[in-house]
């Protein structure tokens, strides 16, 4: 994150800036969101296969298969909220480019996933209690992970320096600062996977560009609030956007 004291005015004004390009975004942006939610989607869905459904198998192969179209998502929304405009060749670019990035971010939550099944298989088997600590305690791993790569996702796609411990403590950090910006995502996956299951799984593809897009939201509206000025500033918006946020 940048270290300069960012003028209050200012700040407020690019704030609306990620808000306005947010929303305009879904529209703007349509091609290239829906062309990376499809593929995440399908990719979830082939994970699921070869795995045999929600199992430790699946789990294990989701960095693997899952992890390069979520980033290539989450370039997209980054370029939506950053630079205004996105488009399916540079979705197609950043799904190369951040393949073993989305790898790398995938293997936080499924290691606990994956041990949170295997105790909930294990007690299923012997009835002991013995495995309810484990349970207890992967389980509050696993959702603690996910909820913070929720920032750790957008964080790694706009600082490709921050990386490792430090990109896992600095989301951990923004998610614990704003825990409501965060769960806006959240929220709107909840809502989406409800929806697909309930009245039709045509829905279920449209769900994560807009997940990512909060998420990307969250994350530069918390960046400017700690000092980012990379973003563009009020004076470098466009006519339209100079009317919106005066």
């Amino acid at each position: 994150m940048s270290a300069h004291v960012v003028d209050s005015t200012q700040r407020d004004a690019t704030q609306r800036v990620v808000l306005q390009r947010t929303v305009r975004g879904v529209w703007a942006g349509l091609p290239a969101l829906l062309t990376g939610s499809v593929v995440l989607t399908l990719a979830i869905a082939l994970t699921a296969i070869l795995g045999g459904g929600l199992t430790p198998w699946s789990l294990l192969l989701s960095p693997l298969v899952v992890g390069p179209p979520l980033t290539g998502l989450a370039g997209v929304c980054h370029d939506i909220v950053v630079e205004d405009d996105a488009t399916i060749r540079n979705w197609a670019r950043a799904t190369r480019r951040t393949a073993r990035l989305g790898i790398g971010l995938l293997v936080i939550p499924a290691t606990p996933a994956v041990l949170l099944m295997v105790a909930v298989v294990v007690h299923e088997r012997t009835a002991s209690p013995v495995w309810l600590a484990p349970m207890a305690i992967s389980s509050s791993a696993t959702l603690l992970a996910v909820f913070t790569l929720l920032a750790a996702v957008p964080a790694a796609i706009a600082r490709p320096d921050l990386r490792g411990v430090a990109l896992w403590a600095t989301a951990l950090h923004l998610v614990g600062r704003w825990p409501v910006r965060f769960a806006a995502p959240l929220t709107v996956l909840g809502l989406g996977l409800w929806a697909g299951l309930a009245i039709t799984g045509t829905l279920l593809p449209l769900v994560p560009g807009p997940v990512l897009l909060l998420a990307a939201a969250a994350f530069w509206s918390s960046a400017i609030e700690l000092g980012a000025t990379d973003l563009s500033s009020p004076h470098d918006l466009t006519p339209a956007e100079r009317i919106t946020t005066s």
